[in-house]
């Protein structure tokens, strides 16, 4: 599979990849850090977190003893460097490519000095050329009489973009598990590009799942009348979504617009309604909040479905956490086409 660099800090933020705990430097470490953007590059990278070093960047190298690890550069691979005095902590990169002189790595940290006027101390995301000449360290690194320890290197493929799906599954009938993963992953990308965490989607998910299977094209009882609850979170009566898709030229079964109805059209409609503590809380107090995707769960079914009893909230709840575990593995952040208007369907490619 094609390596994609990482070159901008694009998609970054808000991406479990370095916003979560999946990644073990978040959140006592997060960005701008080394090791924080090291462990979550490779994430991104290879589809799920890698058993890398818990330790400063300047230990990485002698402590990686599950990885192949060499002096020579490879697309992917982490550069280590060390204080052989002791007075740096150390750093680490991703190498993103390699040239004729040396290699170009993507890079994050506390501090970046830089000798420029103005100076600049970006620090958040930044690459850099390493020459091959100056033993792969750059200006910065030569100034703080870093040397460099090595590459750790990964035998895994990273991901490829074409194996994830485009297009959402509908129709009114109950999907199939895969099919309910492809159309939770478009969830997940279209709720990342209205500021929704990772939690948030997932204790959403746990909920629509329960209410439509994940299904944007669904009815209740697999029954069409406008009357009955409809799509994904299962509109009842299903004209509260319709009505307002019809005023935006909108498909009724699109998932894409579905998700901009929820985003968007909530606290217009006044679905939701904050309940007493634990959850008292806004809408945007929900979908921006970092707690845990169970306690999401819940107060998405208890401030947005507002059922007569509460009989599946464990259910709920259970499922906003395999819905976590299993989004946080995918790159929320590829390049995917809106669909709100009408496209053909076809069936996406299995996930596994």
């Amino acid at each position: 599979m094609a390596f994609v660099p990482r070159l901008t800090k694009s998609g970054m933020y808000n991406s479990p990849w370095w916003y979560s705990t999946g990644n073990i430097y978040y959140p006592n470490y997060q960005l701008p850090n080394c090791t924080c953007y090291c462990y979550g590059r490779w994430g991104e990278l290879y589809g799920a977190f890698q058993n890398l070093p818990s330790a400063n960047g300047g230990d990485w190298y002698r402590r990686a003893t599950n990885f192949k690890r060499g002096n020579t550069p490879q697309l992917g691979a982490i550069a280590c460097w060390y204080s052989p005095t002791g007075s740096y902590a150390g750093h680490v990169a991703v190498v993103e490519q390699i040239t004729a002189t040396g290699i170009v790595t993507s890079n994050s940290g506390y501090f970046r000095p830089i000798a420029s006027n103005p100076p600049d101390t970006t620090n958040y995301f930044w690459t850099e050329t390493c020459l091959e000449s100056n033993g792969y360290r750059s200006g910065w690194m030569i100034s703080r009489g870093y040397q460099l320890a090595g590459f750790i290197y990964n035998d895994l493929e990273p991901v490829n973009p074409g194996d994830l799906p485009t297009e959402w599954v509908t129709g009114n009938r109950y999907l199939t598990e895969d099919e309910m993963k492809n159309n939770a992953y478009l969830f997940y990308i279209r709720m990342s590009e209205y500021g929704w965490t990772l939690n948030a989607v997932s204790g959403a998910l746990g909920n629509i799942q329960s209410e439509s299977g994940v299904n944007p094209g669904i009815w209740q009882n697999l029954y069409p009348d406008p009357a009955n609850g409809y799509g994904l979170v299962q509109w009842t009566p299903s004209t509260n979504y319709t009505d307002w898709a019809d005023s935006k030229g909108y498909d009724h079964d699109s998932g894409d617009a579905q998700c901009e109805c929820i985003a968007t059209y909530t606290e217009t409609l006044g679905q939701w309604i904050p309940t007493g503590a634990p959850y008292n809380i806004t809408w945007e107090e929900f979908y921006t909040s970092t707690q845990s995707p169970e306690h999401l769960a819940s107060a998405f079914l208890r401030n947005f479905e507002r059922p007569p009893n509460f009989d599946t909230e464990g259910t709920r709840r259970q499922q906003a956490r395999e819905w976590w575990e299993y989004l946080s593995t995918l790159d929320p952040n590829p390049d995917i086409q809106d669909t709100r208007s009408t496209l053909p369907l076809y069936m996406y490619l299995r996930l596994f």
